[in-house]
């Protein structure tokens, strides 16, 4: 009867052991909410206005952003064309108008050090004019 309560405590710590690196894994590196008050391009996806998830797992490139509509109708992944240095202290989307729709040029998370673009802009006069107009949302509850 040992032998056999034995063998199930072994059992036991190796199913377990075995499970914890996948679930350490599992973390995501950065999570938060934001609100869109309007239909925006991110990428090639087209996020219509209300609120959203984002969840960030890993910052090893390619760095993919998770997207979710908070009622779970619609996700996204986007991946980002290139990152830098964060430019700002607080976690936040820019927009900028682009044509006749809002687009997101880059995704700002000072927690990770980092920014992601999405939307390269070229040339010094049009970065110029896109910056008179760029918009900012903030993201909530970011967190590693």
């Amino acid at each position: 009867m040992k032998k056999f309560n034995w063998f199930k405590m072994l059992f036991a710590v190796l199913f377990v052991g075995g499970m914890l690196p996948a679930g350490a894994s599992a973390q995501s590196a950065l999570n938060g909410t934001f609100h869109m008050d309007r239909e925006v391009r991110w990428g090639t996806a087209v996020l219509a206005p209300g609120d959203y998830t984002l969840t960030i797992d890993s910052i090893s490139a390619p760095v993919r952003a998770i997207i979710r509509s908070t009622d779970n109708k619609h996700s996204v992944i986007v991946i980002s064309e290139s990152s830098g240095d964060a430019h700002s202290t607080r976690s936040l989307l820019r927009l900028a108008p682009k044509g006749n729709r809002w687009v997101v040029i880059s995704l700002e998370l000072p927690q990770l050090h980092r920014s992601f673009v999405y939307d390269n802009v070229s040339g010094q006069e049009q970065r110029e004019e896109l910056a008179k107009d760029v918009q900012t949302i903030a993201i909530q509850s970011a967190s590693r």
